[in-house]
């Protein structure tokens, strides 16, 4: 059984804070990226999704941070292989791919590698 597990079974709070940032467990699982025990605290306390820490981000807001990072990435990755297929390889900006649909998801065809349950 994993710690994060272990401890909840065993009555740890879902709701306690650091008293640095103020961060609820289900704060730092969202740092940690923790899918498993997002879920697990989601499962057994969801109103601690709506908790502000000290910075006044809840939860969610973390996730967004992660995913808009993630949605970042990807784009930075798409726009560097259009330029490369279209011999632009050199990392100098042509106003290729800026802001352009090319036929792909209404996301531009980001999918997170994470998500909160709903």
């Amino acid at each position: 059984m994993e710690p994060g597990r272990l401890l909840l079974t065993l009555g740890a709070s879902t709701s306690m804070s650091d008293s640095v940032h103020h961060n609820s467990p289900l704060h730092w699982a969202c740092v940690a990226k923790n899918v498993g025990i997002i879920g697990l605290l989601m499962s057994r306390a969801p109103a601690t999704a709506r908790l502000a820490n000290r910075a006044k981000e809840t939860p969610l807001d973390i996730v967004e941070k992660h995913l808009d990072e993630q949605r970042k990435q990807y784009q930075q990755q798409q726009q560097q292989q259009q330029q490369q297929q279209h011999g632009h390889g050199h990392g100098h900006g042509h106003g290729h791919g800026h802001g352009h649909g090319h036929g792909h998801a209404a996301n531009g065809g980001f999918t997170p590698r994470f998500m909160l349950p709903r």
